[in-house]
């Protein structure tokens, strides 16, 4: 990983994203595709964050660290044409990059069996997929809970331990070394389960 990218926007992204949570999220993606955790990653930046968004300079930061993006507008509703988001994906490759578009418009568009795909690419466990699979994306009190101190997807109840070790550990430990603005986001959760 180049230290040095990763530092860059680890400093800027709390500039751009206001939302703690989604600085978190943001960075867990482009962490997460870095060290080969996830296939892809997919984000957004909001209609009042695009506007300090310099999308050439995280472009060019992002392949720094040898990821490729690909950025894309999705309307929010409402008549407001200016109502949209900035959505990117990434991979190490572009090609990655495009299959990860391609899976999520399938899934907005109703293909619920591309669940599973977009699951393996995200890096998910497959034992927290199956589970997610199983519940048809219902999430009870517990599952929700487990989401929240997990942080990023619905663990499944068996084997919540081992998805966080294969997951979020290892996103966290990077995070941990590299991102300090991320890092004191989350030490600021008290419902966390890392350190």
């Amino acid at each position: 990983m180049e230290k040095c990218a990763i530092s860059e926007i680890d400093a800027w992204m709390p500039t751009v994203v206001k939302d703690k949570a989604s600085v978190v999220r943001n960075m867990a993606e482009i962490v997460g595709t870095d060290i080969g955790v996830k296939t892809v990653a997919m984000d957004c930046f909001l209609p009042e964050e695009r506007e300090k968004v310099d999308f050439v300079w995280f472009r060019r930061k992002l392949h720094e660290m040898g990821l490729h993006v690909v950025f894309e507008r999705r309307a929010l509703g409402g008549s407001d044409p200016w109502n949209f988001a900035e959505y990117y994906y990434l991979g190490k490759t572009r090609d990655i990059a495009l299959t990860a578009q391609s899976v999520f418009h399938k899934i907005w568009s109703g293909e619920w069996e591309m669940n599973r795909e977009i699951g393996k690419l995200l890096g998910y466990p497959t034992t927290a997929v199956d589970y997610f699979l199983k519940k048809k994306g219902e999430m009870s009190e517990d599952d929700k809970g487990r989401m929240a101190r997990n942080r990023f997807y619905v663990h499944s109840p068996e084997f919540e331990d081992e998805e966080f070790e294969a997951y979020e550990k290892k996103i966290f430990e990077v995070i941990r070394e590299k991102c300090p603005e991320t890092w004191k986001i989350l030490l600021s959760d008290k419902t966390r389960r890392w350190e």
